[in-house]
């Protein structure tokens, strides 16, 4: 039973990352290309009877345009975030986040991400609700199963950042709604440019430590 659940928590940490992997670096348009040389891959297995393997290739190499595209990002921001002192658990608020260009080229067509501390539990935090669990939920009662992470604090919406001209300031108007009473705690601030194909997306992070009351 002890090696099933380390298997089980080593499998909820990988696709967890790399959910959260995807969702960062691609785009909406990316994440369906993705998807797609995904499935290519699989129907390619079978060259008689399927013409996957024919798109493998021409979207490899779209995907391989954007990545290499996405390398030429060297730009530097200065970022300061501004919270309010207390926020109230299940209500969505804005806040701002000032922005300032310190390079000599115009930049436009980004977004900014929040960086929060990592919400994944230890392996006895994650054991012992995953037993607690299963002492309260019947067998095949899937709908009174709470599907949404129990450990995650809150959830942030991506902001869009205006165009920013050499030395220009600018703000974003940044969601979040806190899941629960609690700290949540900001680790960093990530600006993310897509390539010009709109598909991967290149992303400078800068420590910004914050914390905000729930």
């Amino acid at each position: 039973m002890g090696l099933f659940l380390r298997f089980l928590y080593r499998a909820y940490r990988v696709i967890t990352w790399s959910t959260y992997w995807t969702n960062r670096r691609f785009t909406a348009v990316g994440q369906g290309v993705f998807g797609a040389v995904c499935v290519a891959l699989v129907t390619a297995m079978d060259v008689d009877g399927a013409v996957g393997y024919q798109a493998v290739i021409p979207l490899s190499v779209v995907l391989l345009i954007a990545f290499f595209c996405s390398l030429y990002f060297r730009a530097s921001f200065e970022i300061e975030r501004k919270l309010p002192r207390v926020v109230t658990a299940g209500q969505p608020f804005n806040y701002r986040v000032a922005v300032k260009n310190l390079t000599r080229k115009t930049q436009a067509g980004l977004n900014l991400l929040e960086d929060l501390a990592d919400p994944r539990p230890t392996y006895k935090e994650w054991r012992d609700f995953k037993l607690d669990e299963d002492k309260h939920v019947r067998p095949f009662r899937f709908t009174r199963r709470n599907f949404r992470s129990p450990f995650k604090m809150a959830t942030v919406k991506e902001g869009e950042i205006p165009s920013l001209r050499p030395g220009e300031r600018g703000e974003v108007t940044m969601e979040l709604t806190p899941l629960r009473r609690g700290v949540v705690r900001f680790v960093a601030a990530t600006v993310a440019r897509p390539d010009p194909l709109g598909i991967y997306r290149a992303l400078r992070k800068q420590p910004l430590p914050q914390s905000l009351v729930v």
